[in-house]
């Protein structure tokens, strides 16, 4: 979503709005995409509280709030916005996450039980009307923030260096054709926050882009989980339904519970 384009407000309260901006590094030919994202965060926490969703402040809980830290700043990279469904799930980690990113800047995730032994990453795109397009990568043990810089190097082949500090504060920086990162690439997380956002502010550095707003929402609502049920075949809802009078209902991109009476 571009700056001045915001959603509605609701229930007589605004969204919390997270700020990204893009900015081509002139001198070095790079795309650099800075943002802070604590409103995000503090977006799904609020979110949550509404739709009565536990908060998880395990690790499962904090990993989760990287990934939408750095799926937000890899959706602000493109010049055209596109929907973009991350899933990972890494060895050892016990746990499933899912971010989605829409065009107008919204942003949902959950996490989920997986399979300890499991490891698997992959990113779903689609853009305005075209073909969903799938692709696999390896992700990174530990640091979904990690695994979405390794979607570019491997996917995209694209080079790419992306930080998100502790209070999710996130940049991301990328080659464009005739750029390098150099020594960015080997930087240190905080050290690589100082410099972009260091460019970022440098009008002698830096040509601004644009700016791009970011929220924390979900699509889902009983008429959406209606239309799911009512698309099943009837030997499915059937099934689905066995003598229940009422069907518990899960949101799969936000965790959201719906009781649809029969």
């Amino acid at each position: 979503m571009r700056s001045g384009d915001l959603p509605e407000k609701e229930n007589g309260a605004g969204p919390r709005l997270g700020f990204c901006a893009r900015h081509l590094w002139l001198e070095r030919n790079l795309l650099v995409v800075t943002g802070d994202l604590g409103a995000l965060i503090a977006g799904k926490r609020a979110y949550d509280a509404r739709h009565g969703i536990s908060v998880d402040t395990t690790a499962d809980g904090r990993a989760l709030d990287r990934l939408m830290a750095a799926a937000a700043l890899a959706a602000v990279s493109l010049a055209e916005r596109e929907s973009w469904g991350w899933t990972m799930t890494a060895a050892g980690a016990g746990h499933g996450l899912f971010c989605a990113a829409e065009p107008e800047g919204l942003i949902c995730g959950t996490s989920r039980v997986a399979e300890p032994d499991r490891s698997i990453a992959y990113l779903q795109r689609k853009k305005g009307g075209g073909p969903l397009v799938e692709s696999r990568f390896v992700p990174v043990s530990g640091d979904p923030a990690a695994s979405v810089q390794r979607y570019f190097e491997q996917v995209e082949q694209i080079e790419t260096r992306l930080a998100v500090s502790e209070s999710f504060l996130g940049a991301l920086v990328q080659a464009m054709p005739g750029g390098a990162l150099s020594e960015l690439a080997a930087m240190g997380d905080e050290e690589l926050l100082t410099e972009l956002h260091a460019v970022a502010a440098s009008e002698s550095r830096a040509r601004h882009l644009d700016d791009v707003v970011v929220f924390y929402e979900c699509r889902c609502d009983e008429t959406v989980i209606r239309k799911m049920l009512e698309g099943l075949p009837d030997a499915s809802r059937r099934e689905l339904w066995a003598d229940q009078d009422e069907l518990r209902v899960t949101c799969p991109r936000c965790g959201r519970e719906f009781a649809i009476p029969r």
